[in-house]
């Protein structure tokens, strides 16, 4: 039982993070200056590729949520 509080917590943990890190990343007001700031933090912490690979990540779900939707549409249009 105290494992599963131990793995829940990590998980809680690691998603706040990452919460974070996207809200940081796409947030409207001073991006550039936010990103910037954040790829800073990231290098002092030995963590350079980080933000690179996540974005790399991000744009292709994004790609492939987009390929989804419009084979979808395709799709229905054919009426199956």
């Amino acid at each position: 039982m105290a494992e599963e509080r131990s793995g829940l917590l990590e998980g809680m943990l690691v998603g706040g993070l990452l919460g974070l890190a996207v809200g940081v990343l796409f947030a409207p007001a001073a991006g550039e200056k936010s990103r910037a700031f954040l790829k800073a933090k990231l290098e002092e912490a030995g963590l350079e590729g980080l933000v690179d690979k996540f974005s790399e990540a991000l744009t292709a779900g994004q790609a492939e949520v987009d390929r989804a939707l419009q084979e979808d549409e395709m799709t229905e249009g054919e009426g199956v």
